[in-house]
């Protein structure tokens, strides 16, 4: 077998194997990560950034997304989880595609449109997908010739989906932070902590924070930990989040932990001390 037809069939092992949602590194970032609207707020912005180096090609639609119990992981399905209302159907956008240089960035503008009466209170969602549209028309070998015959090149399509959430009403929630457990990562030796957290019944999901302070035995404290979009959407009540901090090593003292909204982070859901041993 030559080496053209191993490259071509190694890509479409990639094509047909990895499209996802994948991080900045792969080509693509967005800004914000999660968007709401609300209150009599009807429009938000999306960023697009090409953090390639080629030229690429994104088109935009919207996608329905079950959120899994205690994992977080993503289903699709074909219609809201969020009940009667359909908030794709009342949401526009523009442009639905950009063509970007490397490096270049592009705003999205979102308007909500009602056509009725709003909604009961609560959150309702839908995910803004952002697809890479085709790989290059060539490719080429490992002395930089192109290679015309195949033009398929070992490269991945890439997407992002983009949390966009509506709330009608004051989005009071609350949660509790259960039994927190540690445990060294066998591949990074870092220290990891998961931290399980329960939302309370209700309409609202909580697009959150979460942060780890270390008090040492003498009262000093540290920043040593943290994960953003720590959402819990309405659809699930618990879910496991796992922290690695940034320590090699830790004796006495205490740990402080807290679960903050992402929008405001006066407001905080749910905050635990756990003490350190020595």
């Amino acid at each position: 077998m030559s080496m053209k037809t191993l490259r071509f069939l190694f890509a479409l092992f990639l094509i047909f194997t990895a499209f996802s949602v994948v991080p900045a590194r792969a080509g693509i970032a967005v800004s914000p990560m999660t968007v709401m609207i609300s209150g009599h707020q009807r429009y938000a912005d999306v960023t697009v950034i090409n953090t390639g180096d080629s030229v690429e090609t994104y088109e935009m639609a919207w996608r329905h997304m079950r959120m899994q119990e205690k994992t977080g992981n993503y289903d699709n399905v074909e219609t809201s989880p969020d009940g009667d209302f359909d908030l794709a159907a009342h949401l526009v956008f523009s442009p639905r595609r950009v063509t970007l240089a490397p490096h270049a960035a592009q705003k999205i503008r979102m308007a909500l449109r009602l056509d009725g009466a709003v909604p009961p209170s609560g959150d309702y969602r839908a995910h803004f997908l952002l697809q890479q549209t085709s790989l290059p028309d060539s490719a080429a070998d490992d002395d930089g010739n192109e290679i015309k015959d195949n033009k398929v090149s070992v490269r991945i399509l890439v997407g992002f989906s983009v949390p966009v959430v509506y709330r009608v009403g004051d989005g009071r929630a609350k949660a509790v932070i259960g039994d927190v457990a540690t445990r060294i990562n066998p591949d990074t030796h870092a220290i990891e902590l998961t931290v399980p957290v329960t939302r309370e019944e209700g309409p609202y999901g909580i697009q959150g924070t979460l942060g780890v302070t270390y008090e040492s035995p003498d009262g000093s404290r540290r920043y040593i930990g943290g994960l953003n979009n720590a959402n819990i959407f309405r659809e699930i009540r618990e879910r496991d989040f796992t922290l690695p901090l940034k320590v090699k090593a830790l004796s006495g003292g205490k740990l402080h932990i807290v679960y903050a909204d992402a929008n405001d982070e006066k407001t905080i859901y749910a905050e635990k001390w756990i003490p350190v041993g020595k």
